[in-house]
């Protein structure tokens, strides 16, 4: 067999080997472990020989035209806390415009003190959405870095799914809310800071 065979089985291996893993592990594997719509506990990273200050949780989420998902999230006194919604093979959506992906800075903190992520397939007209680029079905990944010693996970998350046109009456009243020029403004802020950090 020539080299170029064998590089080249080797590769047709090797993407197989990663196709059944996201199938099989990822796919199916979050789907098992907590049903759609909703998050499974958080996990200390350094359970997984991570971070010592990091936590992370993973889902799966399936929302019709006519629904939105709630996420409400504690911050749990961490340093930094970050949400983003990928497809199902774990590809990121457009993130240079569109707000697939927020940290607790560029979101918006209700009075209580907890974040509210809403998911949709079209723009509810929250600050705080997670803009999927019309897909309806991902992967949901919430981490949180540089927790304080002895934080209590707890419901650090908890998810509702709810219809849109109940939706702004499932929301505290300080939510911040956005009309099409506030969330223009929202992208163009987004994409300022994509090309300022990739420079």
């Amino acid at each position: 067999m020539s080299h170029e065979s064998v590089q080249s089985y080797s590769m047709g291996y090797l993407s197989a080997t990663i196709a059944r893993y996201f199938r099989k592990v990822v796919q199916h594997g979050m789907c098992k472990v907590a049903l759609v719509n909703s998050l499974p506990p958080l996990m200390s990273s350094a359970a997984r020989g991570g971070l010592l200050s990091q936590a992370a949780t993973l889902g799966c989420y399936r929302v019709a035209p006519d629904e939105a998902l709630i996420v409400t999230v504690d911050l749990l006194g961490a340093r930094y806390l970050g949400v983003q919604i990928v497809d199902m093979w774990m590809v990121s959506h457009n993130y240079r415009r569109a707000s697939s992906s927020l940290n607790h800075l560029q979101a918006h903190t209700d009075g209580d003190g907890r974040i509210r992520y809403v998911i949709s397939i079209d723009d509810p007209g929250v600050h705080n959405w997670l803009d999927g680029s019309g897909a309806g079905a991902g992967a949901i990944l919430l981490r949180w870095q540089q927790l304080p010693e002895g934080a209590v996970f707890g419901d650090a998350v908890v998810t509702e799914l709810v219809k849109l046109t109940e939706l702004k009456t499932r929301l505290p009243l300080d939510t911040q809310l956005v009309g099409s020029a506030e969330r223009r403004t929202q992208q163009e802020v987004r994409e300022t800071g994509y090309l300022t950090r990739t420079r």
